[in-house]
């Protein structure tokens, strides 16, 4: 017999579930196509060559994303190198990044659940439902730099629930995730982010109080220091890549349109079935849009759909 699965799992229960899905397909492969042969390729190229600013593929530069991932994929790689082979020693990266997310994730769920809700069955909902979106199934198993982004906003979200009890340290936290967030990936995530906390400030009670300024006075420079910290070391050493970064990342790219339509074809299987359940839960607690919990997550993502589109 088999011992009886209770529900929600017990922390133990959710970490061995974390595990088995992250671990397995990190290592014993070689290198899969695009997103992971990039990814290791620029960490190969940042060990071999010393340099770690420049993102660059068989010497030639990429500076399509920043390189927070390809920092910790290539220290993975010098600790792990010894046991494993280098791009299998990276990719650990990856597992411990999408494990970082689950935790923050679990995290942000429990304390952020209302008085007298079921903090376990929040949090363990959270972390199950990101776990099981389909479009994490593969990208958590390669060295895709969005994944770093993903941990860093799932610090983000759990750093809000402390947002009135404890400004100034809640504020730092925020910031700083952001920051990290900005240092992985495309700047919308974390924009839209900032956006939808701003808006609820205004619009949820909850928050409309005095710890705003102290909140905000903590977020907002270190953010700006977190983010601006690789840029402006590139535009000190090597401006010519600067150009191109500030083109590749700031400059649009296709027809708004077309691109919303392809964010919306790709979310609806990547995110599912979060996405489903989450318009469920909009809906039913339509009541409650005055609550920071509710509020933050819809308008974030409601912001990052136009943004990553333009």
């Amino acid at each position: 017999m088999l011992p009886r699965l209770a529900l929600p799992p017990t922390p133990a229960t959710l970490a061995l579930i974390a595990a088995a899905f992250a671990l397995p397909g990190l290592f014993g492969h070689d290198l899969w196509k695009t997103h992971d042969a990039i990814g290791l390729g620029i960490v190969h190229d940042m060990a071999t060559s010393g340099d770690a600013l420049v993102p660059r593929i068989a010497g030639q530069p990429w500076l399509y994303d920043p390189p927070l991932y390809h920092w910790l994929a290539l220290a993975f790689g010098k600790v792990l190198g010894g046991l494993l082979e280098f791009h299998a020693a990276a990719r650990f990266a990856s597992g411990a990044l999408v494990l970082g997310a689950f935790w923050l994730i679990y995290r942000a769920a429990r304390d952020w659940a209302r008085e007298g809700d079921d903090r376990r069955t929040h949090a363990a909902a959270a972390m199950l439902v990101l776990l099981g979106s389909v479009g994490l199934l593969v990208a958590a198993h390669i060295a895709l730099p969005e994944l770093a982004s993903l941990a860093a906003m799932c610090g983000a979200l759990a750093a809000l629930p402390h947002a009135t009890r404890r400004p100034l340290p809640a504020g730092a936290l925020f910031g700083a995730a952001l920051g990290f967030a900005a240092l992985s990936a495309v700047w919308v995530a974390p924009a839209a982010l900032l956006a939808a906390v701003a808006a609820a400030h205004v619009a949820c009670p909850e928050w409309r109080t005095r710890h705003a300024i102290r909140f905000f006075a903590a977020a907002l420079p270190i953010a700006l220091l977190v983010a601006a910290s690789w840029p402006v070391a590139l535009a000190w050493r090597a401006p010519e890549f600067f150009a191109l970064w500030r083109e590749a990342a700031w400059q649009p790219s296709g027809d708004p349109l077309s691109n919303l339509r392809y964010f919306l074809v790709t979310a609806s299987w990547f995110a599912w079935p979060a996405w489903p359940l989450a318009l469920w839960a909009a809906w039913s607690l339509r009541r409650r849009w005055s609550d920071p919990r509710l509020f933050v997550p819809a308008a974030a993502s409601a912001l990052m759909l136009p943004l990553a589109a333009w």
